[in-house]
């Protein structure tokens, strides 16, 4: 998916929801991304870069770090600071 793609799935998300929240790990690309989707009204969060191989099994492929990102985000939002506050989320 390119930025043009996100962004417009981003905007169909916004019209099936009330409340989209975000999140996606510091790059070397900076924060645009971040101003873009704070700008159309979305609670982003930028976390701090990690091993989200918590088990220790030497997999990693985007998709099983989307995984854990999405369910660190889910219980930041939920209330739960402290265990997801290893994920650094800062707004």
């Amino acid at each position: 998916m390119n930025y043009d793609e996100l962004m417009l799935f981003v905007m169909k998300q916004q019209k099936l929801t009330r409340n989209v929240v975000t999140c996606y790990e510091a790059g070397a690309f900076g924060f645009h991304l971040h101003r873009r989707l704070e700008e159309l009204g979305i609670k982003n969060y930028v976390v701090q870069p990690q091993d989200w191989d918590e088990r220790g099994k030497g997999v990693k492929n985007d998709r099983l770090d989307a995984a854990a990102l999405c369910q660190r985000l889910d219980g930041y939002e939920r209330g739960n600071k402290r265990r997801s506050a290893r994920c650094a989320f800062q707004r």
